[in-house]
């Protein structure tokens, strides 16, 4: 059906393909005179290209130094040439690019983000040409390219930036490095002060009603199924000065030198002054006053030389944030008021352990020990036993038996020695007869017999002698 001889004797050959390639011969007779004559005809069948085996895509990681090989394979008659091509520009052999197999096979090396994309490959020869298309797809390790240091104030707000890009697009995490909590896009603080948004490869972390514990490092975790990158900022809260010791009221007395200290939080750093009225201290020709630094704190040493010199002083710390203050007063010092409740809580022949309650009023100083004045209450001599330090219980010892004492208690502070309890009155016990010693004997060495005594009520006052008595 698809050969036809034509009334001109031409051979029509219909939906011609490649079997039939050949040689035809094409033969004219005359019977009468017995002639033949014959012409071999070649007949070339050219086919369009027609590309096979081409993937649709292809996927490669960027900046690990990898290479991929794309394969185009097309058939045709004649052979086609394969060409390929990116961004509507022939691909030809370079530093980037490598082709090979008559290049059937086309090798990317390096691969880069800016490599993704469609390949086009051509397919060409006389009968005609083919093109089709492959997609690289090209993954890129997540890499955070905005986040920085902020800085905000108390009771203000912060908003955190972090951006990250890469293939696909990483899913970014927030963490507070000084409680390990983490916050995702869409996440709030039970107080509400903090929540994430975000989208494609930007978060935010909003901070409202700003607290000191914000303050400190933050860590920006971007991550997909390729990998993942962190990055640290910090979050700096300047506040208005702030006071750390609540101790206003000191007390010295004229010629002792006191420190009164004031100590301040700030940030920015604050400056940090004395002033006395309007006057900031030191003045000008004043030798009992002085100032100085040690760290955060602002030290006022006053040296009192008269009544004007106690009264009120303020300390005034200014950042750009703010100013605060706080006042200070000097009082004048006076000794302890006395012990009382002094009782006699235990006795023997020749100690007493004496207790007492400590003075209502320490009189603005520390106390320093208590004194406690013994005598015989025959006698005019009074002994004097300090304390530990400002325990409130002092052993009196190397008394007499069965004597009668009086005994008196003060405080004494940096200022002095303060006034006394009332007396008391207590007795030692008399001298008893000691108990019998334990003994214990053992024959010693020829004639000899050893015997050994063990002491035990002595009655309250020192065994003089033994006086050990036997009989055969």
């Amino acid at each position: 059906d698809r050969f036809t001889v034509l009334a001109n004797n031409n051979l029509q050959i219909l939906n011609i393909n490649k079997s039939d390639e050949g040689v035809y011969r094409c033969e004219g007779r005359v019977e009468a005179r017995g002639e033949i004559d014959f012409r071999d005809i070649i007949v070339i069948v050219n086919v369009p290209p027609a590309i096979t085996l081409l993937q649709k895509s292809f996927n490669a990681t960027a900046d690990r130094g990898e290479a991929i090989t794309l394969f185009c394979r097309a058939a045709g008659s004649p052979p086609p040439e394969i060409s390929w091509y990116r961004n509507g520009k022939l691909i030809e052999e370079n530093e980037k690019y490598m082709l090979r197999g008559s290049n059937t096979e086309l090798t990317i090396r390096d691969i880069k983000n800016i490599d993704a994309g469609p390949y086009i490959c051509n397919a060409k020869n006389k009968a005609g040409n083919d093109k089709k298309q492959t997609f690289l797809q090209v993954f890129v390790q997540p890499q955070i390219i905005q986040l920085k240091n902020e800085t905000t104030f108390e009771n203000g707000k912060a908003t955190l930036i972090c951006e990250a890009e890469g293939e696909p697009i990483p899913e970014i995490t927030w963490k507070r490095a000084i409680d390990g909590i983490t916050f995702s896009e869409g996440d709030k603080s039970p107080d509400g002060r903090i929540e994430v948004k975000g989208q494609h490869g930007k978060s935010s972390l909003h901070i409202k009603d700003v607290k000191l514990s914000d303050s400190g490092r933050y860590d920006c975790e971007a991550a997909s199924r390729i990998g993942g990158h962190q990055k640290s900022m910090y979050l700096d809260i300047e506040y208005a000065p702030t006071f750390v010791s609540n101790q206003t009221m000191y007390y010295s007395w004229e010629g002792n030198p006191i420190n009164i200290s004031c100590e301040v939080l700030a940030n920015p750093s604050a400056s940090v002054q004395w002033r006395r009225g309007k006057l900031v201290l030191p003045v000008k020709n004043t030798t009992h006053l002085k100032t100085y630094s040690t760290g955060r704190k602002l030290i006022l040493e006053i040296a009192p030389t008269s009544d004007s010199d106690f009264g009120r002083y303020n300390c005034t710390a200014t950042n750009r944030i703010g100013t605060r203050y706080q006042e200070y007063t000097l009082g004048q010092a006076d000794v302890p008021s006395n012990p009382y409740g002094v009782r006699v809580l235990e006795l023997s022949q020749t100690t007493a352990k004496v207790s007492f309650n400590k003075p209502d009023s320490h009189g603005g100083v520390p106390i320093h020990h208590y004194q406690v004045d013994v005598k015989e209450i025959a006698s005019e001599t009074w002994k004097i036993v300090r304390s530990h330090g400002v325990q409130t219980m002092v052993v009196l010892s190397n008394l007499e038996p069965n004597t009668t004492y009086e005994i008196k208690v003060a405080a004494v502070n940096g200022k002095g020695q303060g006034e006394y309890s009332k007396i008391e009155i207590f007795q030692t016990l008399p001298v008893r007869e000691p108990s019998p010693p334990s003994i214990h004997g053992q024959p010693g060495s020829g004639k000899s017999f050893k015997l050994s005594i063990t002491k035990q009520d002595d009655g309250g006052a020192p065994i003089l002698e033994y006086i050990v008595k036997y009989r055969s």
